[in-house]
């Protein structure tokens, strides 16, 4: 079992129950000296190291290795999962793993901030049409 810091379209529990088979505990977390960019031509957002740079997300506790076998296909070939220390809330720093952006496909970012509100509002009922999960 590991913790799993998310940072973009798995923050949404809608998001997350179609990848993960199980809810599991989490809480809002920050991670540091990294940003997160959208993806051109696409609805969800990529993770790279940025000096100074702040991600809010969630992280979930605890998860399971199948549902993490299905986070790994969710994420694809663009990400590779990598531990890192995150600051969660009533916890404090903790170990979790995180989706990075792959260096070989940072072009495929358009340099433009992904924006969690924005998503939510404009992107979200868009981005679950077109995704059904995994079963």
């Amino acid at each position: 079992m590991k913790n799993i810091f998310v940072y973009g379209t798995l923050m949404y529990a809608e998001v997350w129950r179609r990848v993960a088979h199980k809810d599991y505990p989490w809480k809002r977390a920050r991670l540091h000296n990294y940003q997160r960019y959208r993806v051109k031509n696409a609805l969800y957002p990529g993770l790279v190291k940025s000096r100074n740079g702040l991600v809010e997300g969630v992280a979930y506790f605890g998860v399971e290795h199948g549902d993490i076998q299905r986070l790994d296909r969710f994420e694809g070939d663009y990400y590779q999962r990598l531990p890192v220390i995150i600051e969660a809330d009533e916890i404090g720093r903790c170990r979790a793993e995180v989706y990075i952006f792959r260096n070989r496909y940072r072009r495929c970012l358009s340099g433009r901030v992904w924006r969690t509100e924005e998503f939510g509002a404009k992107a979200l009922e868009k981005f679950l049409a077109g995704y059904r999960g995994f079963y």
